[in-house]
């Protein structure tokens, strides 16, 4: 939920306490972990006083602190992100027109990946697609060329495509869900032992 509030935003819950179930305190540090603070506490919708009691209406606010949501938001406001339906429909028209770039860690990799996907982990993906690296991968031919990164479940994605936006690569995005969406599609995936599952 907190990754849903704006700085400054509140967040208003309120809920039945069963004994021995979930409490105000984990609550309160959930909140907290979360980057919410506490700001009022009634019993009732009505603003009674919360005295202890069986329910509780909460009202925690986000802090101004640009935190990691703020920045995954800032990176897909200018990302034309793909569905993974959408992507397996351009990649099967073929060309050099999009490349997949798939960013995860080989021991993620190695439960399957997507056919035709250049792989480049997230710790080089730059120097791996800039030309001016001197260690570019010959699939990256210009930079109008359309670039679709997928990770895991498409959050790291979006921080690595607006990189690549940056870097000069304007048609940069990246994939919806990631490569557990393209699984959940049911769309193709290739094995370490390069069969389609």
């Amino acid at each position: 939920m907190a990754q849903h509030l704006l700085p400054g935003g509140c967040l208003l819950a309120g809920f039945t306490l069963e004994p021995g179930g979930y409490g105000l305190d984990a609550w309160d540090e959930h909140c907290r972990s979360s980057g919410l603070e506490l700001e009022a506490r009634w019993s009732t919708w009505s603003r009674e006083p919360y005295a202890g009691g069986d329910y509780h209406v909460s009202v925690h606010r986000r802090s101004d602190r640009f935190n990691v949501h703020d920045l995954l938001a800032e990176a897909r406001s200018n990302l034309d992100r793909v569905t993974p339906r959408a992507l397996a429909t351009r990649a099967t028209e073929g060309g050099t027109d999009v490349v997949v770039i798939d960013i995860r860690q080989g021991s993620d990799r190695a439960a399957g990946w997507i056919a035709g996907s250049v792989h480049a982990p997230r710790t080089v993906l730059e120097w791996r697609i800039d030309a001016a690296s001197g260690y570019s991968i010959p699939e990256i031919v210009g930079f109008d060329q359309r670039l679709v990164v997928v990770c895991t479940d498409g959050y790291s994605s979006s921080l690595a495509a607006k990189n690549l936006q940056r870097l000069g690569y304007h048609r940069a995005t990246d994939m919806i869900g990631g490569f557990e969406a393209w699984r959940s599609a049911g769309l193709p995936v290739v094995t370490r032992a390069g069969e389609p599952s």
